[in-house]
Formats: structure tokens, C-alpha cells, sequence
């Protein structure tokens, strides 16, 4: 019986705790949404496709989010799709390089996540 009053204050503790964070957003604070543009054009026309997106946050630039990674699939071929990880440049923009083989359309996912936001914007891009 003491044992499991002991445990009860134990979890009693532990999960009055996780809310005396200094970074917990309370009811009344909201947290700006990350916004991510593709800033690459949607039409190349050599296989060598350099991508580029702005990550922003209450409209300035995110010069640390945890990651940006590019995925690029062939239109049909979602299940071969590729993972490429992406390098901040600055003033909050993150590039990469992609290479594909053949001619058609693809289509990126631009996986991003900054202040514990996962955003991910999707584009269509032809390769002629």
C-alpha cells in the first residue's frame, strides 16, 4: 500500500513537471507557423537539378532548423523515391543537388523541420 501511494506522487510529480517548462507554450501563446517556398524554377532542361527552398518563420529567416530533406520521385515511381539531404546557405534558404536519369516529370517534397514544426511543401517539376 505505501509502495504504490509512493508511485502515485512519483507520476504526480512527474507529470506536473512537464509543464514547468520555460519554452511550454501555454493556452494563451500560439506558435507561428513555418513556412517553406520552393525558390528552384518547376522547368529544367538538363539532368542536373540544383533545389532550393526559403524556410521563414513569422516572416524571418530560419537559419537552424533540425533539417531539410529533399525527396524526388518520377511521376508514377513514388516507391523509388530518393532522400537528399539539404545544406543551409543562409538568409534562411537550404539547396541541394538532385540527378536524374530520365526525362518526365518529378515531384519534390521538401521535408523541413524547424522549432518542432515538420512542414512539407510539395512541387512538380519537368525535366525536358
Amino acid at each position: 500500500m505505501k509502495i504504490r501511494m509512493m508511485l502515485a506522487a512519483f507520476f504526480l510529480l512527474l507529470l506536473s513537471g512537464c509543464s514547468m517548462e520555460e519554452d511550454a507554450v501555454g493556452a494563451d501563446q500560439t506558435i507561428a507557423a513555418v513556412q517553406v517556398q520552393f525558390i528552384n524554377p518547376d522547368e529544367f532542361k538538363k539532368k542536373e537539378i540544383p533545389l532550393e527552398v526559403e524556410v521563414t518563420q513569422d516572416k524571418k529567416p530560419v537559419e537552424d532548423a533540425s533539417f531539410v530533406r529533399f525527396e524526388i520521385w518520377r511521376d508514377g515511381e513514388r516507391k523509388d523515391s530518393r532522400i537528399i539531404d539539404a545544406k543551409y546557405i543562409g538568409e534562411g534558404r537550404y539547396t541541394a543537388q538532385a540527378t536524374v536519369k530520365k526525362k518526365g516529370v518529378y515531384y519534390v517534397y521538401a521535408h523541413t523541420e524547424a522549432h518542432g514544426l515538420h512542414v512539407m511543401p510539395k512541387q512538380k517539376i519537368e525535366v525536358q
